[in-house]
């Protein structure tokens, strides 16, 4: 979790004052008087605007007055004066100074500044040694604010061995004097098992605790157990109010929240555009999974006009931070030069980070790597190896892939069974490729018993999920009457989805459609469209009939020269026609 480095200190060390404990004129005449803690009281009122305007330059002058006198209270908010920049000059170095000041004194509030500041390195040298040794000091004392620190120290193995059982204890004494950020960190301990027994509940009465105090982050955790119903019953309308109390503060992961809800039309109407901005404000917070999720929003266009090169900026910054997914994302713009000047080496040092990780999806892309021997030597067991580490974490794509290799018996022993498996397993997620795949096993009887029903049937869920391959294979069926009853009609409806997506096979067979009229007006022009998408995509059909077009001058306009040419690329994949072609074009070769 990230720790908000100075507001968080500002409020540690100002509004656990905040009571007015007398009168401000009261406590204005004995600050006169030269009573040190009546100036540091009297410190705290101007800078919380109580019982007179809000003035940090009135506060620096009274805490000074306290500080001056010993009173550790007055050194402890004015080094946080200095530390913040408010009514003074930002200043480290003099930060340090009267907080070690007030530490010395024994003073717990100070112990703890003067360790943050050895945390970060502020005015001091880094040391995460020094800054454990101030918070037990301050930890000692009973402060919330030094149990709270030391606790983040062991969550994070900071200075000392990482420890979530200590961690917890440490949350846990904080949390009990109220401490909302303690409340907050001990309910994750709960809610992950780290440390304590895991606990929803637990979890959620805490994150209740600290949102009822008003924690931003706390309503943001707190709205997602709501919003999947762990520890308390699920209930949308209260996370969405939640994350907006939470985002209404300007908190990063409520931003987020909030936009998932936009995105997916969770308990709102789904409103891409409001989600793009809600993911903005959350990523120029430096908010990685934010900048991820909008980097996807630029490059799919959804909510933004598409813009692959602010896709890339946001995914390498994402990237950079060590986040694995936004690794695999910028590794696949790479490779495809979207947004980016292509550099396979450079998509394969992304893969493998992201692999490294344990990211599914980085490690489907690299064994994509392995498989096609893309920046690597060829090598199908490590290309299944990946896909096996992908599919285990539940990637479809990668169970799908896998499948595939059984079937084609590529680094594994070729396995129509398994395969047929593993398409299924896919397909009973949802999977529409998977549904495909499935299908074509069906339609042929390889690794199941022939069932052309079952397999219009799962062509069907295929194409309805918008899938290009199932629209394909379902067009098929209709166009040659397999399974069901024939009709170009509804063949061309499907081959016009799916070549709509740049599948190059529905390309071609609307192509055919289209230059012989079946189930739609002939036009030669829009078949000679479709055959030279499908041939630009080097489908090997698309390639020998639009050769086709050329030599016979349907569409275009009659070139010998320009057909030779899609032959020969046709011929090159092994097309007998296309061989058959040359042959009759060019009988002298």
């Amino acid at each position: 979790m990230l720790r908000v480095v100075l507001l968080s200190i500002l409020l540690f060390f100002v509004s656990a004052y905040g009571a007015v404990a007398q009168d401000f004129s009261e406590t204005k005449a004995q600050a006169e008087s030269g009573d040190a803690a009546a100036q540091a009281e009297l410190g705290v009122l101007y800078q919380l605007g109580d019982g007179a305007a809000q003035d940090d330059a009135e506060a620096f002058a009274w805490y000074q007055k306290a500080a001056n006198q010993g009173n550790a209270r007055g050194q402890t908010n004015l080094g946080n004066l200095y530390e913040v920049g408010r009514g003074v000059t930002k200043d480290h170095e003099a930060a340090v100074t009267w907080y070690r000041k007030a530490a010395e004194q024994g003073y717990g509030r100070g112990q703890a500044a003067l360790g943050y500041m050895y945390e970060f390195g502020l005015g001091v040298d880094q040391s995460s040694e020094t800054a454990v040794a101030w918070y037990q000091k301050s930890a000692d004392t009973g402060s919330s604010v030094g149990q709270y620190y030391l606790g983040e120290m062991y969550k994070n193995g900071l200075g000392v061995s990482k420890d979530f059982e200590k961690a917890a204890e440490l949350f846990r004494l904080a949390a009990n004097q109220g401490d909302d950020d303690s409340q907050l960190n001990l309910g994750v301990l709960y809610e992950h098992g780290s440390g304590v027994e895991k606990s929803y509940a637990e979890a959620v009465k805490l994150y209740r605790e600290a949102a009822d105090q008003g924690n931003a982050r706390a309503q943001a955790y707190l709205g997602l157990m709501y919003e999947r119903g762990n520890g308390v019953a699920e209930d949308t309308a209260d996370a969405l109010e939640l994350y907006r109390q939470s985002a209404d503060q300007d908190d990063p992961v409520g931003q987020r929240y909030l936009a998932d809800m936009y995105e997916f039309g969770t308990g709102v109407s789904k409103d891409l555009k409001q989600a793009a901005e809600l993911y903005r404000l959350a990523a120029d917070q430096g908010d990685v999974s934010a900048q991820v999720s909008l980097g996807v929003f630029y490059e799919n266009g959804s909510g933004v006009s598409k813009n692959n090169a602010e896709a890339v900026k946001l995914y390498r910054a994402a990237a950079e931070q060590g986040h694995p997914r936004a690794q695999a994302y910028l590794g696949f713009m790479y490779e495809f030069g979207n947004g980016v000047e292509a550099s396979i080496p450079t998509a394969l040092d992304w893969y493998q980070k992201s692999a490294e990780q344990g990211n599914s999806v980085g490690q489907r892309y690299l064994a994509d790597m392995y498989e096609f021997g893309r920046g690597v030597d060829e090598d199908h067991a490590k290309a299944v190896s990946y896909y096996r580490k992908s599919a285990d974490q539940g990637d479809l794509a990668a169970i799908v892939d896998l499948g595939v290799m059984y079937e084609n018996g590529k680094g594994v022993e070729k396995d129509d069974a398994e395969a047929a498996a593993l398409y299924r397993n896919a397909a009973d997620q949802g999977s529409g490729l998977g549904q495909a795949y499935l299908g074509l096993m069906y339609e042929n009887g390889t690794g199941v018993e022939e069932d052309v029903k079952k397999a219009v049937d799962l062509y069907r869920q295929s194409a309805q999920q918008g899938s290009a391959t199932g629209q394909t294979y379902l067009g098929t069926m209709y166009a040659n009457g397999t399974g069901v009853r024939k009709s170009y009609k509804t063949a061309v409806k499907w081959y016009q989805q799916a070549a709509e997506q740049d599948h190059a096979d529905a390309q071609t067979s609307l192509g055919i459609m289209r230059e012989y009229g079946w189930g739609v007006k002939r036009d030669y022009d829009l078949a000679v469209k479709w055959y030279r998408k499908a041939a630009d995509q080097g489908d090997s059909l698309g390639q020998l009939y639009i050769g086709d077009m050329y030599e016979n001058g349907k569409g275009v306009e009659e070139d010998k020269a320009e057909a030779l040419k899609w032959y020969r690329l046709s011929a090159e994949q092994g097309d007998e026609e296309a061989q058959e072609a040359i042959a009759r074009l060019s009988p002298a070769e």
